[in-house]
């Protein structure tokens, strides 16, 4: 991967870390719609995920700062369409991790995006209680799992919908829903 001429940001310049992750957009893609674990048509996909949002007394909507700002300013839009709180977000920043030139402190791209369209950081303490009180839990683009935000068990109540970019998202087997997204870098 080489990085856009910008003479203002970057000029040539590019992380050797960010210029090797091109398998991350070949390998591992998640690439058909499931419900219940097995691989279905879009359009059933589509229908359960519509029908648990209709049914929904209590949805908690997780957006992502490594989707585009469009994609989560569309989750925001479904959030308040079913009478959810703004989806709030996993904050990846870790001071000290950056290089101060160009590695950010924060790995995810967009944060800011996230934080202008009026998402908040999860906060470990209360996120159990949250998704416990949920009836679904719409996750976009982001792996709680992984990142150590829930542990086993903590979506065994709710309707799980997940948009995965990846069959490596170790959110996947808890999902009840599945609905694959495209990457930034194809969107």
């Amino acid at each position: 991967i080489t990085p856009r001429e910008n003479l203002d940001v970057n000029e040539y310049w590019m992380p050797d870390a960010a210029r090797l992750v091109y398998s991350t957009y070949n390998e591992n893609r998640a690439s058909g719609a499931m419900v219940d674990g097995r691989a279905t048509d879009w359009d059933s996909a589509y229908e359960a995920a519509a029908s648990a949002l209709k049914g929904a007394t209590n949805a908690f909507f997780l957006g992502s700062p490594f989707a585009t700002v469009e994609d989560n300013y569309l989750l925001a839009r479904l959030a308040e369409a079913v009478g959810a709180e703004a989806p709030r977000y996993i904050a990846r920043r870790e001071e000290g991790s950056g290089d101060g030139w160009l590695v950010s402190d924060d790995a995810a791209p967009n944060t800011e995006g996230v934080e202008r369209l009026g998402f908040a950081a999860v906060d470990g303490a209360l996120i159990g209680s949250q998704i416990a009180a949920a009836d679904v839990v719409y996750i976009l683009h982001d792996d709680p799992f992984a990142a150590g935000v829930l542990a086993s068990g903590d979506l065994s109540g709710p309707t799980v919908i997940l948009h995965p970019t990846h069959t490596t998202n170790e959110t996947l087997p808890h999902a009840d829903i599945v609905l694959p997204i495209t990457m930034s870098v194809e969107t």
